[in-house]
């Protein structure tokens, strides 16, 4: 099948199962590999002349021996070549420049995590020539007879191999290696993150096409029914890598949901109102550079605006630096202005799970507000591999404003004013913000076969509710009842892989003080991240027809499984309201990456 009947099918694919729902988020990050750990190797080298002459713009060709991988990289100003996140196998590598003798080394074996240098010589024919009088005229028509007696018969220069079944290979993070690769989800269930977060049923897709010298386009999309309301998003986004170690990314995120009409009306607003819908656009520009040896530079900025009636918008630059004295160890110093959200997972979706809505609310002192959660986040830290084990240490900084608190359960008029999920009964409420430090820790070993485990303890400020039940008149007065404190916070987390079934099991448990509304330490994107309670997740690949080039997954979700955490909140007339930092939920689907 050719690579454009490939696309096609996914394409037809995805549009052929309607409106299907997005999978919920990792429930821990990790920094395995999102199909099973498997270290990305490097095959890197210089071109140079006959006189030692750097080369420069020369064509590099790298393929893999089972043919899934053909790349072809150019030499920078100084000769040098490099292509990163290769998976283990055997390579060769192929140049051929014009008035030149062709060069190609094979095979060459390239280990999970090594780093492959191969140096290539180029010579003229002319160069590669000798012109001399034997020493001994009778033992050179010896030497050249017995030359032609032995040689090889010519081997053929083209043959056809049998097309590999992406399917049966051991690890489908093969499969990302392929010039065009993605990802279709198809999922449904029940959640509430955030506005808008996830409708009951929805399909995605992501796609990434790998051009030559390390450039990668991306397109993601999504659509999502529930309720009678429609909603989509679509994200593009460009990805540029060099040999130089600069990389840079932009990408631009769009979405909409579509709203009832009675549903706007529990807002007022001096601004025209257009027609029922809810819009939201992100920019993002990110750029990697290495400012000196083993120190690199990371920075950029986020544009976030939401379109809800009114128009709210954020600019949040961010930067980070890097320092690695060592293989085996890492300081970072880093600053951020992005609202802490929770990253997609790529584990099982393929990163299609990141079109959300940004984190709104509906501010309690002015209701005629729409408020956009922001903050700010400083950061150093440290971590150091020591054999199996693994160990993270930070001390951090935040400082939150507007936070989204989540008010579930049955409808109640007291708090009919503050914002509602089109997909849920949830209300979002502005808790206010804090601004506290903090400090975590974190260790992770990898305990046997495809086994690790995860734990983390963090000491940090965050928003709890005033007693393990409140009662309140108005949506003011339960807003006092919310204050910033410290605390602390644990979380065991454990990541396997059943051998024969390869099904990936996730595990995980944070423990919170009562009463706590927000997690402290929102930013943490360690080994040690988790949400709250209990969670447990799995992605079991599926047998697929040889017809499909690529892999099916099953994927089940569930959070929050003990149903901890909700605060209960009372008014006068009867009603029943919870506050919960994580909801009880369940989402689950299947997946198909190609």
């Amino acid at each position: 099948m050719s690579m454009r009947n490939r696309v096609l099918l996914a394409v037809t694919l995805a549009l052929s199962v309607g409106p299907v729902s997005s999978w919920a988020q990792h429930r821990v990050a990790a920094t395995s590999s999102p199909i099973r750990a498997v270290a990305s190797a490097t095959v890197m080298g210089r071109v140079l002349d006959a006189r030692g002459a750097a080369q420069a713009g020369v064509p590099v060709t790298i393929t893999r021996q089972d043919g899934l991988l053909v790349r072809k990289v150019y030499t920078t100003q100084n000769g040098k070549f490099s292509l990163s996140r290769l998976v283990p196998g055997l390579y060769a590598v192929d140049v051929s420049l014009p008035n030149h003798l062709p060069f190609s080394k094979a095979p060459i074996p390239v280990k999970a995590g090594a780093q492959v240098v191969v140096d290539v010589q180029l010579r003229t024919l002319a160069e590669s020539m000798e012109i001399g009088m034997p020493h001994d005229a009778a033992q050179a028509r010896d030497d050249w007879k017995w030359t032609l007696r032995t040689a090889s018969p010519t081997r053929p220069i083209l043959r056809f191999q049998e097309e590999i079944n992406p399917s049966q290979t051991a690890d489908a993070s093969e499969l990302q290696e392929r010039p065009v690769h993605g990802t279709v989800l198809v999922s449904a269930g029940n959640e509430a993150r955030g506005f808008g977060a996830d409708p009951g049923v929805r399909t995605a897709f992501k796609m990434d096409y790998d051009w030559m010298g390390g450039n990668t386009a991306t397109l993601a999309g999504s659509a999502g029914w529930e309720r009678g309301t429609p909603a989509a998003s679509f994200r593009a986004a460009w990805d540029r890598r060099s040999d130089t170690g600069t990389n840079s990314s932009l990408s631009v995120a769009m979405r909409q949901v579509f709203l009832p009409t009675t549903y706007r009306q529990q807002f007022s607003s001096p601004l025209p109102s257009l027609d029922n819908r809810v819009q939201s656009f992100s920019g993002r520009y990110e750029n990697e550079m290495p400012l000196a040896q083993n120190l690199t530079l990371r920075y950029g900025a986020v544009f976030d605006s939401v379109s809800v009636n009114t128009f709210v918008s954020q600019l949040s630059p961010f930067a980070q630096f890097s320092y690695t004295p060592d293989v085996n160890t890492r300081w970072t110093l880093a600053y951020s202005s992005e609202s802490p959200k929770f990253l997609p997972s790529d584990r099982g979706d393929g990163g299609t799970g990141s079109l959300s809505i940004p984190q709104i609310s509906t501010d309690t002192s002015d209701r005629n507000r729409v408020a956009l959660e922001s903050g700010t986040h400083v950061e150093i830290g440290w971590g150091r591999k020591l054999g199996r084990y693994r160990v993270q240490a930070a001390a951090f900084y935040d400082e939150l404003s507007d936070v989204a608190l989540s008010l579930g359960g049955e409808p109640i008029a007291l708090f009919g004013g503050l914002l509602r999920d089109p997909f849920s009964n949830t209300r979002f409420m502005d808790g206010g913000g804090y601004a506290a430090g903090g400090a975590r820790a974190s260790i992770g070993a990898h305990v046997a076969g495809d086994t690790s485990v995860y734990v983390s303890y963090a000491y940090a400020g965050g928003l709890r509710a005033a007693a393990d039940r409140l009662v309140a008149d108005d949506a003011r007065t339960l807003r006092e009842m919310v204050h910033a404190r410290k605390s602390s916070s644990v979380t065991v987390a454990v990541h396997s892989t059943v051998p024969g079934s390869r099904t990936e099991v996730i595990t995980s448990y944070q423990w919170l003080p009562n009463n706590t509304l927000v997690v402290g330490d929102p930013y943490n994107s360690g080994m040690g991240r988790s949400e709250p309670y209990l969670n447990f997740a799995l992605v079991q690949p599926i047998p697929s027809p040889e017809i499909f080039p690529g892999q099916f997954r099953a994927i089940a979700d569930f959070s929050n499984v003990l149903a901890q955490g909700y605060v209960p909140v009372h008014n006068a007339e009867g009603g029943t309201s919870y506050f919960f930092p994580a909801a009880r939920s369940f989402r689950g689907g299947f997946s198909f990456i190609f």
